[in-house]
């Protein structure tokens, strides 16, 4: 990659079927972006220059790095995330340590959309977090487009959430969902940036697939209680300080973050939502629209 002052980056969060949220929002900008133009063949990848993406996130920057426009990726997301949470038949689900879901039909789908591209193929810098198991190694493990490994793989280990889909196993190596340590993978990318291109600035996008739901919770609760906190609401918060950080380092002006607002939190395999949570987004969108714009044709708005 040539040298430039500013690169823009697209880091998108893990979130299950809600990963239709973002892809809507990137339908919506890049069908306004080819009306400004006049140019129908243009893709929001135009405006990009590197990607970070965990869990469905990962999908996501899999399918743009690929060169698969916002809206195409929007469909194919669309027409398969049902068969995406195909469930276990019952009896493999007696086993304790069975996940709910096959993933048969998501490495189906990677394998279809993806290929057999390695990550070193890819056109742009790509970071994907996943962990490792075998306690043999650091637990944290970004995939960047320098490794060897197939980008379809890379998003299957990042993919595999626990309880919900299998770890995924090579060479006596396990792996699940990159959610666990990097959810939001803002400053993976922003990291990942800065050590391969140091003097360069960078410019920052981040869709919450998860988008924000207001605190509750007050007061003492008991040691149940407070973990039912942890794990359902607090987890779900801790990309905030991620991109406070960014926004420290990248200044105002050079970050945007994405994140609708919603009274209750959606299960991430509520695939019967899958239109409530398009119709968030574009109202999202709607409402941001201006700003968005603005902010990826990287134009300084007025006083």
């Amino acid at each position: 990659m040539a040298e430039k002052e500013f690169r823009t980056g697209l880091s998108i969060c893990g979130g299950g079927m809600l990963g239709i949220g973002p892809l809507t929002l990137l339908k919506c900008i890049e069908s306004d972006l080819r009306e400004i133009s006049g140019n129908k063949t243009l893709q929001i990848q135009d405006f990009f220059d590197c990607y970070a993406g965990t869990s469905t996130g990962s999908i996501i920057t899999a399918l743009l790095v690929k060169g698969i426009s916002a809206n195409d990726a929007f469909q194919i997301f669309k027409e398969n995330v049902a068969s995406i949470f195909t469930k276990y038949p019952l009896y493999k689900r007696l086993n304790p340590k069975c996940p709910t879901y096959d993933h048969t039909n998501l490495l189906r789908l990677l394998k279809e959309k993806i290929g057999d591209v390695k990550m070193k193929e890819l056109p742009s810098p790509t970071f994907i977090p996943t962990t490792r198991m075998n306690g043999k190694k650091a637990v944290e493990k970004v995939w960047d487009d320098r490794d060897e490994e197939l980008l379809r793989f890379a998003v299957a280990t990042s993919a595999a959430a626990p309880t919900y889909f299998d770890v995924i196993e090579k060479d006596g190596q396990s792996y699940c969902d990159g959610g666990l340590w990097a959810n939001d993978a803002t400053m993976v990318l922003e990291s990942g940036m800065k050590l391969r291109f140091p003097e360069t600035k960078l410019r920052v996008m981040v869709l919450n697939t998860g988008m924000s739901v207001p605190n509750n919770a007050y007061g003492n609760m008991s040691l149940l209680g407070w973990a039912k906190y942890l794990i359902s609401d607090w987890i779900a918060r801790t990309g905030n300080s991620n991109c406070f950080e960014a926004m420290a380092n990248l200044g105002k002006e050079n970050f945007i973050r994405i994140s609708p607002i919603i009274d209750q939190a959606i299960e991430l395999d509520k695939v019967e939502r899958l239109d409530e949570v398009i119709d968030l987004w574009e109202k999202e969108y709607v409402k941001k629209k201006e700003e968005l714009l603005a902010f990826i044709l990287n134009e300084k708005k007025e006083a």
